[in-house]
């Protein structure tokens, strides 16, 4: 709970979970899950409330070929119960199967008000930000939209292509930094979750991606900082220094903005 304290410290006005019990650091045990426990779920909302926060997305809305065919109403209820306006999913199976899923999801999710948004991951079915965009086109719904990560994006070319898209698409940022090679499957799956990089101090083109969103959609910061965590930094540090160079990149991109526009 210590977690929204420091959310509210480092001026971030909203918070987001996920649906499982996972470990972003890559150290054993893995935190609590607030969709797993009622009582911890009661803690979560009264913290929130407390720091002056709201939850804006709950990740982990996944459709893999593993999975049988889901019915999310109790998770689409928990995520309401916690005040979330957004969740988000990817495809991790049959395209055509994973698009007839992801828009039975957009439908189930409608009466509660969330948005649902799909991301490319390059280690799933849909893997880029043009793969992304036809799901979206495909389903033709107005709350399914999609959501920028801007190491998935910048790493498969996606970043070139942000100018071009209908900015009312756009749902959600995730911004990190780092290296702009593409690795292989394993190793870039461990960045991804584990090991990403404070923006600006990587080799990702951030200001020029985050100048082609508009500047009221959220951004998120998903930036796992395992070598200091491991180095001892403490998490209120490694959050001041992930908000510090998010803020910088906004900052940059906002300024980048005008000048296109003069």
């Amino acid at each position: 709970l210590d977690s929204f304290r420091i959310a509210a410290d480092i001026a971030c006005a909203q918070v987001g979970f996920h649906t499982k019990a996972l470990d972003f650091h890559g150290m054993p045990p893995p935190a609590p899950c607030l969709f797993e426990d009622a009582r911890l779920r009661t803690e979560v909302i009264a913290a929130i409330a407390d720091h002056g926060l709201s939850v804006h997305l709950v990740d982990g809305f996944g459709f893999h070929d593993r999975d049988p065919d889901p019915d999310h109403g109790a998770l689409l209820d928990m995520s309401a119960e916690i005040g979330a306006t957004r969740i988000s999913c990817g495809i991790a199976m049959a395209l055509e199967k994973g698009i007839d899923r992801i828009a039975a999801l957009a439908e189930q999710a409608a009466p509660y008000g969330f948005t649902v948004l799909i991301e490319g991951i390059p280690t799933y079915t849909v893997g880029t930000l043009p793969e992304a965009l036809h799901v979206v086109e495909t389903v033709a719904r107005p709350n399914l939209k999609l959501l920028i990560d801007t190491m998935h994006t910048a790493r498969t070319g996606g970043d070139k292509l942000l100018a071009e898209i209908d900015p009312a698409l756009i749902g959600h940022v995730q911004i990190c930094d780092g290296p702009a090679g593409m690795p292989a499957g394993e190793v870039y799956f461990d960045q991804a979750l584990y090991q990403r990089g404070i923006p600006g101090e990587g080799e990702l083109p951030l200001v020029e991606m985050m100048a082609c969103i508009a500047p009221d959609i959220v951004a998120g910061m998903e930036i796992p900082l395992r070598s200091l965590r491991e180095a001892g930094v403490s998490d209120a540090e490694r959050a001041r220094r992930a908000a510090q160079g998010s803020f910088r990149v906004l900052e940059a991109a906002d300024a980048l903005r005008r000048t296109r526009k003069a």
